[in-house]
């Protein structure tokens, strides 16, 4: 998970996704855990099948787009702001616009930094170089991850190159990272999109009620704060989907854990949701050489470059 996103409470969300399995992907068998991520980053999931329609793929890349669904079309970093220092140490007993700021300021940060989310694979996220890589916990027969996924967004150009171990396939493709006239930006673990600069989101998401701090936790023997987001579920939609949560380290106000919900689909009979909570730990790595190189992957020597469709459809499709 590379963001969260402000617009989840759309109705159409849960339908619309449904929608597009069924008519991509319905010889096509997948693992519920990627399933999983897929829905939990439908705002995602649209903007790269827009992309990828821009490069003149076929319709079959919206399997793919599904399942892996690696843009995060939100704001990356905030425009104008200046990380203000942070005490080394705050009170114990805070009040929520103290921890919200500093969570903000620990956030400006973090885009020096590399996240790691540790949850079904791994996913490598450098803000500031718009890089990122995912790495699938399924594993192909030579021991390897079933599959690798890097991205790079410079210069206004999208690239991505993914790379099938099962197989020995990989596939390339390139386009405009403009969607729709906004720029596509890679991000991590940012609640409340609705402002690039996380210290105005959060301080309209507070007033608002958005945003809850509930307070300390301990996480694993780690003194956490946990904060609570409410989805933005508009009246009358389809699918009301359930608070997010975050814990910030209390310490270093940065994100170690977050806790969503998905959708089962389809729905069980009657129409009844059931959700599935998906949880991630994240951890943070400077930006060494070393740390750096993570973010990117070459195809083995022998892997046979093929259509990028055609890895999403005949080789991605059948994971069992």
């Amino acid at each position: 998970m590379t963001s969260y996103h402000a617009d989840r409470g759309d109705g159409d969300a849960g339908t619309a996704l449904q929608a597009a399995m069924s008519a991509c992907v319905s010889d096509i068998r997948m693992p519920a855990s990627l399933l999983d991520n897929a829905v939990s980053r439908d705002r995602t999931r649209k903007t790269r099948i827009r992309l990828a329609s821009a490069a003149g793929v076929v319709v079959a890349v919206a399997a793919m787009a599904t399942v892996i669904a690696v843009i995060a079309a939100v704001p990356g970093r905030p425009s104008g702001h200046v990380a203000s220092p942070r005490p080394d140490a705050g009170p114990r007993v805070q009040s929520a616009a103290y921890v919200l700021d500093q969570a903000a300021t620990a956030q400006v940060n973090s885009y020096r930094m590399i996240s790691v989310e540790h949850g079904d694979g791994l996913i490598y996220t450098d803000v500031a170089t718009q890089q990122q890589r995912i790495v699938s916990a399924l594993r192909a027969s030579s021991g390897q991850p079933y599959f690798q996924i890097t991205t790079a967004i410079h210069g206004g150009v999208y690239a991505e190159t993914d790379i099938e171990y099962q197989h020995h396939v990989y596939s390339t493709f390139t386009t405009s990272s403009l969607d729709a006239g906004t720029q596509v930006t890679l991000s991590s673990f940012l609640p409340l999109q609705g402002n690039s600069d996380p210290h105005v989101a959060f301080q309209q998401a507070l007033k608002a009620g958005t945003i809850r701090v509930v307070g300390h936790q301990s996480l694993n023997g780690r003194d956490t704060i946990l904060i609570r987001v409410n989805a933005a579920n508009k009246p009358g939609a389809k699918l009301h989907w359930p608070p997010d949560w975050i814990w910030i380290d209390a310490s270093t106000y940065l994100v170690v854990q977050t806790k969503h919900f998905i959708p089962d689909l389809p729905p069980a009979p009657g129409g009844k949701i059931s959700w599935r909570a998906i949880v991630n730990q994240v951890t943070w790595l400077p930006p060494t050489p070393e740390n750096l190189a993570q973010l990117t992957v070459t195809p083995p020597a022998g892997f046979t470059k093929i259509p990028y469709s055609e890895l999403a459809q005949k080789y991605l499709g059948p994971l069992s």
